[in-house]
């Protein structure tokens, strides 16, 4: 009779991806080798260093900052911001508890244990209470809205995302559908404009700063979008750029 008990770590085939950040050392992740179309954590997706660029301009919007990964996959997005842009913390979250553990394995590889940590989180099952007990500063979705399903409770869950007074959510996705990029965009509108909708957005520019050799066709074709409660100042209208290696340390406490 076949078991119905989740793969375990040691069910899986494993793939090591390397990143390397113009000038700084590379860093290594492994990853769970393709497993079939529903499997999570096995590659870097091309627009989270897009979003990697977005911050190394405004290093300050993750300086000291308490930041939440959704769907983190293998970590690598949110590793890079432990080992680089001296948030306060970084969580780092996925739905499935062996991915959880290769999470955890990662940041225990990259030396990055004591400002993060991965956790158990499904965005179809999670509540608002749970989210806003997280206290994010930072939120980050990236390549999550690609399916519908994780698209639409993100968007349910917004305003509890953005709960926290100064909070920030970055959604960063291919647009591999754009009718459901344009319905996400509509969404947003609406939600800004009605009295109660509690919630400020604006798109943001994927070619701002290019610091990855991607293909051309990833930035003309990634929607990227910051939220944010309706009182909150806008955040990224200022650069404040990553330092280097050798004064990144002398930024924050």
């Amino acid at each position: 009779m076949a078991s119905d008990a989740s793969p375990t770590l040691v069910d899986k085939e494993w793939i090591t991806s390397s990143i390397h950040l113009p000038g700084f050392d590379p860093l290594e992740f492994r990853c769970v080798s393709a497993g079939g179309s529903e499997e999570t954590g096995d590659t870097i997706w091309d627009v989270s260093l897009i979003l990697l660029e977005h911050f190394h301009m405004h290093f300050h919007l993750l300086a000291g900052k308490r930041v939440l990964e959704l769907g983190a996959g293998c970590g690598a997005l949110g590793i890079i911001i432990a080992k680089y842009f001296r948030p306060c913390e970084v969580i780092l979250s996925d739905y499935r508890p062996c991915i959880v553990e290769n999470i955890q394995h990662n940041i225990v590889n990259n030396s990055v244990a004591e400002l993060a940590r991965a956790v158990t989180l499904d965005l179809l099952d999670v509540d608002g209470t749970e989210l806003r007990t997280l206290d994010a500063d930072v939120i980050l979705a990236s390549d999550l809205v690609w399916d519908k399903d994780l698209g639409d409770a993100l968007f349910d869950k917004i305003k509890d995302l953005v709960s926290k007074p100064g909070s920030r959510l970055y959604v960063i996705a291919l647009a591999r559908n754009l009718d459901l990029m344009a319905a996400y965009t509509r969404r947003l509108e609406l939600m800004a404009e009605l009295p109660d909708g509690g919630i400020q957005f604006q798109r943001l520019s994927c070619s701002e700063n290019p610091w990855f050799d991607l293909e051309a066709y990833l930035r003309p074709n990634t929607y990227f979008w910051e939220v944010s409660a309706a009182d909150a100042v806008a955040a990224s209208s200022s650069a404040v750029a990553l330092p280097d290696a050798t004064d990144a340390e002398d930024l924050c406490d």
